[in-house]
């Protein structure tokens, strides 16, 4: 089987090599929560400040993604990196709650900029161009993307132990600044509109409510995101901020979470790479169904693991099924979107699951405050069923 297909490195490259260096140096996801700690927050301080992004998003995700349906995707997902490289410089000079919890509001608002724009640009590039490599794209993408977070998180370590914690916002910094320079450079397949302010106001609004209606009366969109919705606060309760104090407590060391970090690129390489033979076209909603029971099944041997290693091995089959149905679902979703709606409904989409975080973020850390992250991780998996349900449903009678 070829590496890359016939015109695929021609067409793609850029946005390949942009997938890699984006998370070289971008570590700090594995230390935010250690850091937190380290400020002495609270379980609940600390997913409000979490919250904050998916409020931000709730807000702004719709009409920032109709200014990049309107005036192009390329430069809207550029202001999004810029924006977010001045938010991390903003954290290297804050520590108190009020302030993170304001910078990390902002940082949502950059990040709406580039959700859903991002695919929108290379979708309509490939599609104009070859749409066979639509498939090969998520999948390699996604590839690059965890090859480059398994280096990641050994450099984590490295610079966490020689220059502190705080080093993780400096290079986030830099990460962002050199995936927008990558960017100026790429192509888009996209006409610019020459309108007045007042006339583009108008037209994002218009966009932004056509797609609320389109996503609405499209039956097997509404349940795929609605189920997703579900999912969203299922993995908000089985997530990042509950696993991390968890292995804490079962004597798992700090600096550790940057190999952590590695883990989950590598068991993402070996997942993403796989996935495209889980799944056949046309057929990606059964193995979303498959692979999201299997998630919840693995979590329930929590209720007796006291080992650290076995607490990792449970980890590690949530995190491959979880990684390997990204392609199929993102393939899925983008099957019954328009072209001119592609970045508004993605915003919509996005939009949707931001306040299924908002909601379940900080219920995720009271619940590790009062029951314990063992039981609040367990108990994701029974709040997945309906989920699973609604794919079902979608499989069976909504094709």
């Amino acid at each position: 089987m070829k590496l890359f297909e016939k015109g695929e490195l021609k067409l793609l490259w850029l946005f390949y090599l942009e997938s890699f260096v984006s998370s070289l140096l971008f570590f700090a996801p594995a230390f935010f929560i250690i850091y937190f700690m380290g400020l002495g927050f609270s379980f609940f301080k600390i997913s409000l400040i979490m919250t904050m992004p998916a409020l931000a998003s709730i807000i702004f995700e719709i009409p920032t993604g109709a200014f990049a349906d309107n005036y192009g995707r390329k430069y809207s997902v550029i202001i999004s990196n810029i924006l977010v490289a001045l938010c991390f410089f903003a954290m290297i000079f804050f520590t108190d709650f009020t302030s993170i919890l304001i910078i990390f509001f902002l940082f949502g608002l950059a990040i709406t900029f580039g959700s859903g724009a991002f695919e929108a640009w290379v979708v309509d590039l490939i599609n104009k161009d070859n749409k066979k490599l639509l498939n090969n794209f998520f999948v390699k993408n996604q590839s690059i993307h965890s090859a480059s977070l398994f280096i990641s998180g050994f450099l984590g370590v490295f610079m966490v132990a020689k220059f502190g914690l705080s080093i993780i916002w400096s290079t986030a910094v830099v990460t962002f600044v050199i995936s927008a320079i990558i960017l100026l450079f790429g192509k888009e397949e996209f006409s610019k509109k020459n309108y007045p302010l007042s006339k583009s106001y108008r037209n994002i609004k218009k966009q932004t409510k056509k797609s609320l209606k389109y996503t609405y009366n499209h039956k097997t969109l509404f349940y795929f995101i609605l189920a997703g919705m579900i999912y969203v606060i299922a993995d908000s309760l089985g997530g990042q901020a509950a696993w991390i104090p968890f292995l804490d407590g079962l004597g798992f060391p700090d600096y550790a979470f940057g190999y952590l970090w590695s883990l989950i690129g590598f068991i993402s390489i070996i997942a993403t790479i796989s996935s495209q033979y889980f799944y056949k076209k046309n057929k990606e909603i059964n193995y979303i169904v498959k692979a999201s029971i299997i998630v919840s099944i693995i979590l329930l041997p929590l209720f007796f693991i006291n080992s650290v290693i076995w607490a990792l091995v449970v980890f590690s089959i949530m995190m491959f099924f979880e990684i390997s149905k990204g392609p199929a679902l993102k393939v899925y979703f983008h099957r019954f979107i328009p072209k001119n709606m592609r970045a508004t409904i993605g915003s919509t989409e996005s939009m949707i699951y931001s306040l299924a975080g908002v909601i379940s973020l900080p219920l995720t850390g009271y619940l590790i405050d009062t029951i314990g992250a063992r039981y609040t991780i367990i108990l994701s998996a029974f709040v997945a069923i309906p989920s699973i349900i609604i794919y079902s449903l979608i499989n069976n009678k909504l094709k």
